[in-house]
């Protein structure tokens, strides 16, 4: 019996000792272990409650931005075409106001009329043949009594060779030139044709060759007849197109209307730029099609041909350029 109460005692004590032991297990090491594991998942829980936080002020920051810059661009429209309105109601006031006076020109001093051609020469020269205008008063030689016939015909001169340099300089833009000088004498003493020196052209990848001759030369209205040949390269398996015309060209000439459509949307256009008795010096320009103005619908052969070829519209990649952001 006593052993027995001896045994019970010991296990008793094992029991305790056990039970000591796991106590200690926990509060020395469980427990700190515990706070542990609620530190760290409190802290990755603020950590993911505060992306959560800021990705949702962002989205609403964005969505904001973007409802602002819609309204923006609508405010921004709007008023563009309010101001195209109103452009348009004042260009077209003016040039309502320059055709009357062309054609009640007996009443109209010709110093008027000559500010009247330079208002429609500077402010339609790229929507209007304005070459007529130019021509029938240069023909009608109306003369003030305080304007020589020199004088008169300097100013037209002057008035067109203005528009035909800045028409000039925006062509060269995105186009390409070469200008030439024309020794009337020699052309004159040959009678026949004067050569020119050829020149090749590589635009937007497609390589042309000009090659111009001077025909004939009217010194009196200054102008000359020209003979132009344009060769263009079709690639290595394609035959070499050739295109050939004559024409005249003047001082009063504007190369953004006065110009050869070529395929590929390009044109070119000859400018004569000085004339004298001795030399004339003339310019070629090579430029897009997008810059010309007063531009013809395309020939429904060619437009066919064209979306055979690249799967495009005829004219659609110059219109990609224009309206890409850069």
């Amino acid at each position: 019996m006593k052993n027995k109460e001896h045994e019970e005692t010991d296990t008793d004590k094992e029991k305790k000792k056990i039970c000591l032991n796991m106590r200690d297990v926990i509060t020395y090491y469980i427990a700190p272990l515990g706070s542990i594991i609620v530190a760290v998942a409190i802290g990755i829980s603020g950590f993911l409650g505060s992306s959560y936080l800021k990705e949702k002020a962002a989205v609403k920051a964005r969505t904001e931005k973007s409802y602002l810059t819609v309204e923006a661009l609508r405010i921004y429209s709007e008023l563009m075409n309010k101001q195209e309105e109103v452009d348009s109601v004042l260009r077209k006031n003016i040039f309502d106001s320059i055709i009357r006076s062309f054609s009640e020109m007996e009443n109209v001093p010709i110093e008027k009329l000559l500010l009247n051609l330079k208002l429609l020469a500077y402010n339609f020269n790229k929507s209007l043949n304005i070459k007529p205008f130019f021509l029938f008063l240069r023909d009608k030689k109306l003369l003030s009594n305080t304007m020589s016939s020199e004088e008169y015909l300097k100013d037209l001169e002057n008035i067109a060779q203005y528009v035909i340099t800045r028409q000039l300089w925006v062509l060269e833009g995105d186009g390409k030139c070469f200008f030439r000088i024309i020794d009337l004498n020699l052309l004159k003493q040959n009678k026949a044709c004067l050569l020119l020196k050829d020149e090749t052209i590589t635009l937007g990848e497609i390589e042309r060759n000009f090659r111009i001759a001077v025909l004939e030369v009217n010194t009196n209205m200054k102008e000359i007849k020209v003979r132009l040949e344009i060769k263009t390269s079709q690639g290595p398996n394609h035959a070499l197109d050739i295109k050939i015309v004559e024409f005249w060209i003047g001082l009063f000439d504007f190369p953004m209307i006065d110009n050869i459509y070529l395929f590929h949307d390009q044109r070119c256009a000859i400018i004569l730029n000085q004339f004298s008795e001795q030399t004339a010096n003339i310019a070629l320009a090579l430029f897009p099609d997008a810059l010309a103005g007063m531009k013809e619908k395309p020939y429904y052969q060619e437009t066919v041909q064209h979306i055979l070829e690249t799967g495009e519209l005829l004219g659609e990649e110059g219109l990609k350029k224009s309206w890409s952001l850069k």
